[in-house]
């Protein structure tokens, strides 16, 4: 029996991850969504990131919370790309931090990563990584500097705030 509850609540997280993903999250779920355009400006073509916190019960939190990223690449082009993602607690404490690559994601296509992670208040993208996100990506093939994509965010922690910095101090903290 114990093996079924952290599978039931991977399925449930993913479910909503999915639902979230989708613009089908609603107030319940308390989904944070925020739209970040690159230094070009505003795109058509973008990459949706959704982030998701999940705690498997009756384990320790290092050991029960993953963090479950899911990368859709929204734009009529191949993309490839790294997004810089930190969370805090509620101290605004950095907690965790990832360089969560997409790989070469076709258009519509999806994918999935997952981390392990200590128990986090907020999720900030990061705008200072000179290896991501908008500094660079791959569009069709082509290394783009600064890149073109706009990002948008759903998370299931607080909004997700955009840092221009890469550590521990976020805009408007």
């Amino acid at each position: 029996m114990k093996h079924w509850v952290p599978a039931l609540v991977m399925v449930a997280a993913t479910a909503w991850a999915a639902a979230a993903a989708s613009h089908g999250a609603n107030d319940e779920a308390t989904a944070h969504e925020v739209v970040m355009a690159s230094a070009l400006g505003p795109s058509s073509d973008s990459l949706h990131l959704s982030i998701v916190q999940v705690f498997f019960p009756g384990l320790s939190e290092r050991v029960g919370c993953r963090m479950q990223v899911i990368a859709r690449n929204d734009s009529h082009t191949h993309i490839s790309m790294r997004a810089l993602v930190n969370t805090f607690d509620d101290d605004k404490a950095a907690v965790d931090a990832w360089l969560v690559p997409t790989g070469d994601l076709k258009p519509g296509e999806e994918v999935m990563r997952i981390y392990s992670c200590h128990t986090a208040h907020e999720a900030v993208v990061s705008e200072a990584s000179p290896y991501g996100w908008p500094q660079v990506c791959f569009i069709d093939g082509k290394e783009m500097s600064p890149c073109p994509l706009t990002l948008r965010v759903v998370s299931s922690l607080e909004p997700p705030l955009v840092s221009k910095e890469g550590g521990g101090k976020k805009e408007g903290h």
